[in-house]
């Protein structure tokens, strides 16, 4: 890469984003490292009818030497990075999105960190932080703990998908093209494949980039789920693909490639597919993901850090076509499904607590259950003080869409405690195939328990609510309605 011209290349596919585009433009030209002497700048119209083309002519004549202007019909964000590669003249090679940007000072702690690591890595991945309609970091935020190099096989959950916030070598990405044919996700796609040769990469957590949640919500990832290419191209030309690499590569699926697959799998089970397919298309769209999930280990689904228990059961239902509740073995306080860990009973916190009232002679806590378990396997007790309440009316609380239809998630309760001391403890517990266990509560309405302990306190009472107990004492003996 000696005969490199700039030391940077930044290609930025463009379609109807006037709105956005001089913004991004313009962190491009304010690098700290340099713009005219370091940076090539590659603006390719896909076939905008905004005036997008009036800021690229502008910046164009500008900026002559540093910047290419390439127009071609409308034909995808993909055929327009592939475009953009044929020119890039840069040691190292970015893809910035139009409605995106970056921090001033990026390029020159890359460029630091590629040359100092040069025979290590080929791509070096930088931070990326939501602005706009949201704000904070993207999910994968834990990996940026420090700058490092990741070995993807070793820390396979340190997963790359974006390469617009990501830097590779010249020559690595003129090896490769973005598939045109897939419209969702071909940036992931293509960084598995760069990532499966040289499974090291580099992290920077001082080196942001900045997404675009926009408020509009017309992004790709914003609309993905309205567009079948979500449902079939993505899958079929994308998923199927890096398995195929991985095997041809490995011999086998690589924990890596399983996590990135599931990464993905995980918001498609969250997602009501049939407000999108008609019932054949959604027939054939699982028929797809289960022969996926084939080459997903259990353990990588359990591992999955963004998703409730109930949707990693439910994908595990999925992939081997059955209920899997009905097979869950029990030891020692823990559930099992082919000897890996489904979840803690104690500590699953099943039991939200939303209300406690406080009348003459009673005390209604009112709270849902989160168990996705056959309601005839357990049974949930509240225990006061040393006297056991068995709780057997539930009704669906709350149900959350899923791949399957709704997920009944919660299933609330309520119960009324007779008050017959001045200090009663309340706590509850579930019998699960014959052994019984403490539960862990959680408080999820917080200012409701805090406006009833001021009540409370008024006509003599104190409250406590922690993850363990509910305690309620009284300083007088005669009680007082609230």
């Amino acid at each position: 890469m000696n005969d490199s011209r700039y030391k940077f290349s930044v290609v930025i596919p463009i379609y109807n984003v006037e709105k956005y585009l001089e913004q991004s433009i313009k962190s491009i030209i304010n690098q700290s490292i340099g713009f005219k002497k370091n940076i090539q700048l590659i603006l390719v119209n896909d076939g905008s009818t905004d005036k997008s083309e009036n800021i690229c002519e502008y910046y164009k004549n500008e900026y002559p030497e540093n910047i290419i202007y390439i127009k071609q019909k409308n034909q995808g964000v993909s055929s327009a990075r592939n475009a953009g590669i044929k020119y890039i003249q840069g040691k190292y090679a970015n893809f910035l999105d139009a409605d995106d940007k970056w921090d001033y000072n990026v390029f020159e702690i890359v460029y630091d960190f590629f040359e100092q690591h040069q025979d290590e890595v080929d791509v070096v991945a930088c931070r990326q932080k939501f602005f706009d309609a949201q704000e904070g970091y993207h999910k994968l935020d834990y990996k940026f703990d420090s700058s490092k190099i990741v070995n993807i096989l070793e820390q396979y959950d340190n997963i790359q998908l974006s390469t617009s916030s990501s830097f590779i070598k010249r020559d690595v990405i003129k090896k490769y093209k973005y598939d045109e044919r897939i419209e969702y996700s071909e940036d992931a796609i293509l960084m598995a494949q760069i990532l499966m040769e040289n499974p090291k990469y580099g992290i920077l957590p001082n080196a942001i980039y900045n997404y675009r949640k926009r408020k509009e919500k017309t992004s790709a990832l914003q609309v993905r789920e309205n567009k079948k290419s979500w449902y079939n191209e993505t899958l079929e030309y994308g998923c199927k693909y890096i398995i195929e690499k991985s095997i041809e590569k490995y011999g086998r699926v690589i924990p890596y490639i399983q996590y990135q697959l599931m990464y993905d799998i995980q918001w498609r089970v969250k997602s009501d597919v049939s407000l999108f397919l008609n019932e054949k298309e959604r027939e054939k769209y699982l028929n797809k993901l289960k022969e996926i999930l084939k080459y997903i280990d259990d353990n990588i689904i359990m591992e999955q850090k963004f998703i409730w228990t109930e949707y990693k059961i439910l994908t595990l239902c999925l992939k081997y076509n059955e209920d899997i509740t009905k097979k869950l073995e029990y030891e020692n306080g823990r559930l099992f499904f082919n000897k890996v860990e489904i979840y803690k009973l104690q500590e699953k916190k099943a039991i939200n607590i939303k209300e406690i009232e406080l009348h003459r002679k009673v005390v209604k806590i009112v709270g849902n259950i989160t168990y996705f378990l056959p309601e005839e396997d357990y049974e949930l007790f509240i225990k006061v003080n040393d006297k056991k309440l068995l709780i057997n009316k539930f009704k669906i609380f709350k149900n959350e869409p899923s791949i399957i239809g709704k997920l009944k998630h919660y299933k609330q309760f309520d119960v009324k405690i007779p008050i017959k001391s001045d200090k009663i403890e309340i706590n509850f517990l579930i019998d699960y195939k014959g052994e019984k266990n403490n539960l862990f509560l959680k408080i999820t309405d917080k200012n409701n328990i805090e406006i009833k302990k001021i009540a409370l306190k008024k006509c003599g009472h104190t409250l406590r609510a922690d993850k363990k107990s509910i305690i309620l004492k009284s300083k007088k003996r005669r009680e007082k309605k609230l």
